[in-house]
């Protein structure tokens, strides 16, 4: 099989080309004797990366440490995220620092699995108690500034999770219907 000219200048030495559709993967690969054949047998080995025509585009191997794995809701969070200057600019009186905290407690309220749970936050009874703050009000002002009638809305983006270890964050891949809500709320970023 004839390969494009890109494909043999990027191939590293020690390595097969296999070519998926129009994908071009690179492979480890040796030969080693065998007894009774006159020749080597090629062994292929694990996959080395992928060959373009801007060069060779690397597998690079992701370990999680699976001890401190959190799976965390993060489409829910990051849509009510977008409305958190609002909600500051509706409760000043507050100050810009606590009406935050309120404003992200009461995500990780409506939110129990929201990635925000891991940042200081306070109860919805602490913030009743120290603020003089109805749940009810506080949960349909936030519903007035998303302009949704319900939180029905936006259920699906309960189900959007990451996962989080101590070192990086990795976003799961979404079915066709939530990359449509992400998208419909400006939340895809793929």
């Amino acid at each position: 099989m004839k390969y494009p000219d890109y494909v043999a200048r990027f191939r590293p030495k020690g390595t097969i080309v296999k070519k998926v559709n129009d994908v071009f993967y690179v492979y480890k690969a040796t030969s080693k004797r065998v007894p009774g054949k006159p020749y080597p047998v090629q062994v292929i080995g694990d996959i080395v990366g992928k060959i373009t025509p801007a060069g060779l585009v690397e597998n690079v191997e992701v370990k999680i440490d699976l001890a401190s794995a959190r799976i965390l809701e993060y489409a829910f969070t990051d849509y009510l995220l977008k409305f958190e200057d609002l909600y500051c600019e509706n409760n000043k009186r507050l100050g810009k620092d606590i009406a935050k905290l309120v404003f992200r407690s009461y995500i990780i309220y409506l939110s129990p699995n929201s990635y925000l749970r891991e940042e200081p936050h306070l109860s919805v009874s602490e913030i009743t108690a120290k603020y003089n703050f109805s749940v009810n009000q506080q949960i349909s002002s936030i519903y007035k500034m998303m302009e949704c009638k319900s939180m029905d809305e936006l259920k699906q983006l309960k189900y959007i999770f990451l996962i989080k270890d101590d070192k990086r964050i990795i976003k799961l891949n979404h079915s066709d219907e939530q990359i449509k809500l992400l998208k419909e709320h400006s939340l895809w970023s793929r």
